[in-house]
């Protein structure tokens, strides 16, 4: 397994779900949970600071709300992007938002999948699975095929 799960969004209810949904499913999986962009860029930038010696808690995937306070999902995105170590840092945006202008920047500043949030049991649960797939393989497989990204 690949890391931890960071998960970015600001809806502390929602974000319970969706740590519910993991643990159910990577039960050993370190989760971290952030409410604002300025938190996700102070434990990646932790991160790229120890370089090699890398902790077991660096995260392996984010999932990144788009609408967050104090920076928003794309300031943090365009702050990935200007960070070498983070190229390969696999984000996944979950968001309110149904696709448009949002969600084609979040692409173009190197967003692996962009999708709204999963609701319901079921959703979070498929979210999760998928997740599961990604940490446990070599590279990240293609998840356009198993989630209905925006």
């Amino acid at each position: 397994m690949r890391g931890s799960i960071l998960v970015a969004d600001d809806d502390p209810i929602y974000a319970s779900f969706l740590r519910s949904a993991i643990a159910r499913t990577m039960p050993t999986t370190p989760i971290i949970h952030v409410e604002d962009g300025e938190e996700v860029i102070r434990i990646l930038s932790s991160e790229t600071q120890l370089g090699e010696q890398k902790s077991n808690l660096a995260p392996g995937v984010l999932l990144l709300d788009l609408q967050m306070p104090k920076k928003n999902g794309l300031e943090v995105l365009e702050w990935i992007k200007t960070q070498p170590s983070l190229q390969t840092l696999p984000v996944i945006v979950i968001s309110n938002t149904e696709g448009g202008a949002s969600v084609d920047r979040a692409y173009e500043l190197g967003a692996k999948g962009c999708l709204a949030k999963p609701c319901g049991r079921s959703g979070l649960q498929q979210l999760a699975e998928v997740l599961k797939v990604w940490l446990n393989s070599p590279g990240p497989p293609e998840l356009r095929a198993k989630l209905n990204f925006l």
